[in-house]
């Protein structure tokens, strides 16, 4: 049965997003870094204390995100590139897979988010590239499993 109290809302300072949102029961969330060049959150915190995070690329796409946990239990955006010269999109869209380009690019990041718009001479291309485990919870030099579009690759991760 839907309650009859609403939800309390706080906004930023500028009414352009909402800062906190918190139920009737006490179930809060909240975003505690805001892009206004993009006009997205950075960084949020769930009803579990949980955290997350997005980095945007030059053109404000999203680029990577990390699933924090509460602190560091999960990942992190510290050594994700955000901007890929174009001539390395092109050999990774078009040449042979490189596990060690995808693993570069993805840094401690739980996905990292790469677009190509293409030229006339390759078309637009965009991948995702997935960590199935934390990076917290990998034992030093063991191996982390990537997904990749049609199949999956094993890497070591540092």
């Amino acid at each position: 049965m839907p309650s009859a109290i609403p939800p309390r809302l706080n906004f930023d300072p500028y009414d352009l997003y909402v800062k906190s949102s918190e139920d009737p029961v006490q179930n809060r969330v909240e975003v505690l870094d805001f892009d206004y060049r993009v006009l997205a959150p950075l960084a949020m915190k769930d009803i579990n204390d949980n955290l997350s995070e997005v980095a945007f690329d030059i053109l404000g796409m999203p680029a990577a995100v990390a699933a924090k946990g509460k602190g560091n239990e999960g990942d992190q955006l510290t050594d994700v590139p955000l901007e890929i010269p174009e001539a390395e999109l092109v050999a990774f869209f078009t040449g042979q897979y490189n596990e060690n380009t995808a693993r570069t690019w993805l840094g401690k990041a739980s996905a990292r988010h790469v677009y190509y718009f293409g030229n006339d001479q390759h078309p637009a291309c965009a991948a995702g590239i997935l960590r199935e485990k934390h990076v917290a919870d990998l034992p030093p030099a063991k191996k982390a499993r990537y997904k990749w579009p049609s199949n999956t690759a094993t890497a070591a991760v540092p």
